[in-house]
């Protein structure tokens, strides 16, 4: 009878086991996604206590990644026992575009990617890693999303068939920047400047004043799947959903690495993003760090232009490009290119980064306080999002994303961008007006 006993006992706490354990689905911005991983390990007692593991093709750390699994316990959600999050960084707009109609996406990184210690993540690529759904691990697992992270509302994509619950987490500041080899003269862009330079190019002179600047200056920009591009193309004026002129580069090696350089220049090729076709030069990268990397490359005022649809008008030149606050470190970097010139630019003559710059762009000190009362305009509200019957399907699943809300909130929105109580300033929608509180 002792057996019978322990044994049922044993069985009833594995059973209890693996009901206890969570795993959930996190996609969207990859503008934010260095301040929701830093609120995800921090929960889990930091990041020295994680079991993680990431693909090493789209960055070089878990929080740099498009491809990312994480393990721990978060002591304020027990109930969810441990915790596994998946992350697949699609952009903002395709993120809630994919959560909206349910859409089954197949790269969500599997638990057997973890094969590393406790605190020491491991390094794939993305042909290496394993992207099988764990359904002998966690029960009735699918490929949907269960949670998105947001540069922009919900209301400003028209993605709008089923409402999320959104929770604002955060502030999240863009920035332009120059890339590697550009004049330092060309550090300040303007709403106008900026169309003009999405219509196709414009000289450097309207930047410096200088009627002997003649080489011309191209956009280099994000896809439809990204709410840094709705949100800045929104505050340029364009519009979220106006024309723009994207170019592409070729490059010998790998961006944004040593002895890599740019060989060639053209707009970018026609695609379809989001069941949506864009034409020559409408599209853009998929990811802002894939963007800082290619202008962290040198070599664009040298590269070949060649003939053809996509031919730039005006010959080689140099590229911006607009980025969320931890992809604009990454541009300008010099930690891996030491001779890398890549630049943040002012908007409308004010900088919110203030050097010296540390080896890993990072900037001696913010000038918060210029977004904080509104004077610097070039910002979102972030925001976690998820369907409402979210919590009726995984209840322990919402409460870990609460929880991540809730640490966003109150501590690590800040490696991304601002916290909400430091916002003495409003803004009702994208590119709308800003008011004191």
């Amino acid at each position: 009878m002792k057996k019978t006993i322990l044994a049922a006992t044993a069985a009833s706490l594995m059973a209890f086991s693996a009901q206890a354990d969570t795993v959930i689905h996190i996609t969207g911005s990859t503008a934010f996604r260095s301040g929701t991983i830093a609120a995800i390990q921090n929960l889990m007692g930091g990041a020295a206590n994680v079991k993680s593991a990431y693909s090493s093709t789209s960055g070089g750390s878990v929080s740099a990644t498009n491809r990312a699994i994480l393990q721990g316990s978060i002591s304020t959600v027990p109930a969810a026992g441990v915790v596994t999050v998946k992350c697949s960084w699609s952009g903002s707009t395709g993120g809630i575009k994919t959560v909206v109609q349910n859409i089954a996406v197949t790269t969500w990184p599997s638990i057997t990617n973890l094969t590393g210690a406790v605190g020491t993540p491991v390094a794939f690529t993305d042909a290496t890693m394993s992207y099988t759904l764990d359904t002998g691990t966690f029960a009735g697992e699918t490929s949907l999303a269960d949670v998105t992270m947001e540069d922009t509302s919900q209301a400003a994509t028209g993605f709008t068939t089923v409402a999320l619950s959104e929770t604002q987490v955060g502030v999240i500041p863009f920035e332009w920047v120059a890339n590697n080899g550009s004049p330092s003269g060309l550090d300040n862009m303007t709403p106008l400047l900026a169309q003009a330079v999405l219509s196709g190019g414009a000289p450097l002179s309207q930047f410096t004043g200088s009627a002997a600047d003649t080489t011309y200056v191209y956009a280099a920009g994000r896809n439809f799947d990204s709410g840094t591009r709705l949100s800045c193309l929104t505050e340029t004026g364009i519009g979220a959903f106006g024309g723009v002129q994207h170019i592409i580069a070729t490059i010998s090696g790998t961006a944004g690495a040593a002895g890599s350089s740019i060989t060639q220049i053209k707009l970018y090729p026609a695609e379809t993003v989001l069941s949506q076709a864009f034409g020559i030069g409408q599209s853009g990268y998929s990811s802002g760090g894939t963007l800082a990397d290619v202008l962290a490359t040198p070599g664009s005022s040298t590269a070949a232009t060649p003939a053809g649809a996509d031919q730039l008008l005006f010959g080689a030149g140099w590229a911006v490009g607009y980025l969320g606050r931890s992809d604009a470190q990454r541009a300008t970097k010099t930690s891996v290119i030491a001779t890398n010139t890549a630049h943040r630019m002012k908007w409308n003559g004010l900088s919110i980064a203030n050097g010296p710059f540390t080896s890993a762009g990072v900037p001696t000190s913010y000038n918060d306080n210029l977004i904080t009362e509104g004077i610097y305009q070039l910002w979102e509200y972030e925001n976690l999002a998820y369907r409402s019957s979210y919590g009726t399907t995984s209840p322990n699943g919402k409460s870990v994303a609460d929880a991540i809300a809730n640490r966003l909130i109150t501590v690590d929105a800040a490696p991304a961008g601002l916290l909400l109580s430091t916002m003495n300033v409003s803004k009702a929608v994208e590119g709308g007006v800003i008011t004191h509180l």
